[in-house]
């Protein structure tokens, strides 16, 4: 059983915690738009999981697409086409970066399972969205099948063969 859902907000990295002092004491406070954006990710999720946490191993596949920046967007005058670009997903290797997208996304999904250590198995693409897509992060999220898979484990096997 798996649960697909879109969240129609550009992806954004999870910021660090921010400090201040007072009166010598050092009080440290979340970054509210960052909590913000976790906060509309658990809604999203709660809206199509089921009402139970998930319990067990769970997989997670992640495609954020970034608002595509100005350059990729100019279109020749006289056709019309894109200028060095494609009407489809880009890659994007500009920031936010991948772990911070994760980090904030595994955070604003804590509704939904027990601990997002229960992740075992998970795949992440960063693209720049379609030349006429608004940004949005799409997530599935599946229970493990019972077994690791055999592509898992010849993947480990091909390491162990090479380093022999």
């Amino acid at each position: 059983m798996s649960w697909k859902f879109t969240v129609y907000l550009p992806p954004k990295g999870a910021a660090r915690c921010r400090a201040s002092a007072v009166t010598g004491a050092v009080h440290m406070y979340p970054d509210q738009p960052t909590e913000d954006w976790k906060t509309t990710v658990g809604y999203y999720a709660v809206k199509v999981l089921p009402k139970e946490v998930l319990e067990g191993p769970v997989k997670l596949d992640v495609v954020a697409l970034i608002q595509r920046p100005q350059r990729l967007l100019k279109r020749s005058k006289r056709t019309g086409e894109l200028l060095g670009a494609i009407e489809g997903l880009m890659w994007c290797e500009t920031k936010p970066d991948e772990d911070n997208i994760k980090k904030g996304t595994y955070d604003g999904l804590k509704s939904v399972w027990r601990d997002d250590a229960q992740i075992c198995w998970s795949s992440f693409a960063k693209c720049y969205c379609e030349a006429k897509g608004r940004p949005r992060i799409v997530i599935r999220i599946s229970r493990c099948p019972a077994e690791v898979p055999e592509s898992i484990t010849r993947f480990v096997a091909e390491d162990d063969q090479e380093a022999a």
